[in-house]
C-alpha cells in the first residue's frame, strides 16, 4: 500500500517532498495499530474479534475516499484522514498471516 500512497496524496496539490512527508503518519498509524492489535489479541487470547475490529477502519476509509467531495474547502484534510484510516488494511492483512 505505501506504493499507492503517493498516487492518492499527490493529486491533492502537494509537491513531491510533501507527498513523501505525508507518508510518515501512515507508517505511524500502522505501527500503533499493529502493536495495539497484537497486545489486545494476546490479552484476549482471541484473534478473530481483533481482526474484525481492524477491518472496520479501512472499509470506512475506502468508502470515505470514494464519497468525499473533492471540491469542498476541507477536502484535503478529510481525504488525508480517510487515507490514514486505510492504513489499518495492512495491519489486518499481516495479523491474518500470523498463526
Amino acid at each position: 500500500m505505501p506504493q499507492v500512497g503517493p498516487l492518492i496524496v499527490r493529486p491533492l496539490g502537494f509537491d513531491q517532498l510533501n507527498t513523501i512527508l505525508l507518508q510518515m503518519p501512515f507508517g505511524v498509524v500502522q505501527i500503533i495499530a499493529t502493536l495495539a492489535g497484537g497486545i489486545v489479541a494476546t490479552r484476549l487470547k482471541l484473534k478473530f474479534p481483533v481482526l474484525i475490529a481492524l477491518t472496520i477502519p479501512p472499509i470506512a476509509g475506502a468508502a470515505a475516499l470514494l464519497k468525499i467531495n473533492r471540491a469542498s474547502s476541507n477536502a484535503k484534510a478529510a481525504l488525508l484522514g480517510s487515507y490514514y484510516l486505510w492504513a489499518f488494511n495492512i495491519v489486518s492483512q499481516k495479523a491474518n498471516d500470523v498463526t
